[in-house]
């Protein structure tokens, strides 16, 4: 038996744990990963504290690990959220803290170069919407405000690059990662020639890009004295969290449709071109890059961070207790705006009133949150010109019973939770057995590795009820939408 070490870096924790050539995930260990909040909204981490949280939790899941499967260990891959980056020097040694996704200190680069290139260009190139979140952005505010360090670094890397250099010792990237920095072409499948002339990059100082599942070479002699491991443990390009869970759920056409949630919470399908239709792009709210398959493409849908929201309100609240107070007269509620090119994290109440009720606005949050999935579901579906579909769910707001049923209610269409909800591991461990050769090809571990289920259907009850809030909801956020570009042109 050949099993995988399979580690995931999200936006809050390190997860870890080993996937079984059968398909089973076992030892799983999980790790809070700091966060360093300034003013103005920054949001930062340390790469040194990361990977000494990466050893520690590979360590958790290795002492979990029955011995007869620590000797098969074959391989070991990682998979990260996609725009965290950070300078480092010739030796790896890291010249700054790690900018996170959420930081958004780089809106003015952001919104100077969409005045530049134009952001039909960027996104020609890149398949990538207007927002600071993406490593070109934060590479042109260092280069302005920490001239020094932008001089002297030898590379900009990607979180889960600096993983696979610790692992290694050489900088290597996947197409997944190379394309969430905004600096990859993904009709060439290489770093774009203008936009590193533009940030005054060289090509020699990002990492070699390489399709997803790559083996770049065996785990150092040192770090598996440190992980107490014997024989050779390949390294395996793993990649974006969101295509590692698309690899997970087994989707890999345009009428599979994901929705992920944890942070942050997106659409995501898979499709055959890169093709995005015209008000997919104005949407400025899809992404489309190379996936985990050749030839294949993530079509991703972001709406922000909403998980934080729903967290905090179920620590606070039990969602049962607002479920009783449908009415069609409560607050509609807006979960995310667009301001200057950026996707923010405005929050907007329509017909809120001193008669609204505590009961009302709390529910109108969880109503709202899956609004706005419908709204973006249906703009995919009608683009992509998709009539019969099939969605998933899954990540941490899968473990709220009653918000799933909201959400097969709202969108009046049935879901597939996710039960083991530990989508990424299994996504980046499935693309390591391709990428080793245990398994022979994706068919093989489709019908292999198969996840499971639990379906939930939309009370017909509630169907006229939410197909009126629903009308009220996307009117006021059309309007918003509205006055989004017209701020633009």
């Amino acid at each position: 038996m050949r099993n995988i070490i399979c580690v995931d870096i999200g936006s809050s924790h390190i997860s870890t744990g080993v996937l079984l050539e059968e398909g089973e995930l076992v030892a799983a260990a999980d790790m809070e990963i700091p966060l360093i909040r300034g003013s103005s909204g920054v949001v930062e981490y340390d790469p040194n504290q990361i990977w000494g949280l990466t050893l520690s939790c590979i360590r958790d899941s290795l002492r979990k690990l029955e011995s007869k499967h620590k000797s098969d260990i074959a391989a070991i891959s990682v998979s990260s959220m996609g725009e965290v980056g950070f300078p480092v020097a010739q030796d790896g040694t890291p010249l700054s803290t790690a900018i996170s996704w959420m930081d958004r200190r780089a809106r003015e680069q952001a919104k100077r170069l969409a005045g530049d290139i134009g952001s039909e260009e960027l996104f020609r190139i890149t398949g990538m919407p207007l927002d600071s979140m993406f490593s070109i952005h934060k590479i042109l505010w260092l280069r302005e405000h920490q001239k020094e360090i932008f001089t002297s670094m030898h590379k900009w890397v990607c979180i889960a690059d600096y993983i696979n250099y610790k692992l290694v010792g050489a900088f290597f990237t996947d197409y997944t990662i190379a394309s969430r920095t905004m600096l990859f072409d993904i009709t060439d499948y290489q770093w774009s020639a203008p936009l590193l002339s533009y940030t005054e990059l060289r090509t020699d100082q990002l990492s070699e890009p390489c399709m997803p599942g790559t083996v770049i070479g065996n785990m150092k002699s040192e770090i598996k004295e440190a992980l107490h491991l014997d024989g050779t443990v390949a390294v395996v390009l793993g990649g974006h969290d969101r295509s590692c869970i698309a690899a997970a759920m087994g989707i890999d056409n345009k009428n599979q449709i994901i929705d992920s949630t944890g942070i942050g919470e997106g659409l995501i399908s898979v499709t055959d071109e890169r093709f995005i239709p015209p008000n997919i792009k104005e949407s400025n709210r899809f992404s489309c890059y190379p996936g985990f398959l050749d030839h294949k493409y993530i079509t991703l849908g972001h709406f922000g961070s909403v998980g934080r929201l729903v967290n905090w309100i179920t620590d606070q609240y039990s969602i049962k207790d607002f479920i009783a107070h449908r009415n069609l007269e409560s607050p509609i509620y807006i979960p995310n705006t667009f301001v200057n090119n950026n996707y923010l994290e405005k929050r907007i109440w329509f017909d809120l009133t001193p008669r609204s009720t505590p009961e009302e606005i709390t529910y109108s949050i969880y109503e709202g949150i899956s609004f706005n999935f419908r709204q973006i579901l249906e703009l995919y579906c009608k683009e992509y010109s998709v009539q019969h579909y099939s969605i998933f769910m899954t990540g941490g707001m899968t473990r709220n019973d009653v918000f799933t049923q909201l959400k097969a209610d709202t969108l009046n269409h049935a879901i597939l939770i996710d039960v083991e909800n530990v989508a990424t591991l299994i996504g980046v461990g499935k693309i390591a057995f391709l990428g080793t050769g245990i398994y022979r090809d994706w068919e093989e571990i489709k019908a292999t590795i198969q996840p499971s289920f639990v379906k939930v259907h939309p009370q017909k009850e509630y169907e006229e009820y939410y197909r009126q809030r629903y009308q009220k909801y996307y009117k006021q956020a059309e309007k918003l939408n509205k006055r989004r570009k017209d701020a633009i042109h």
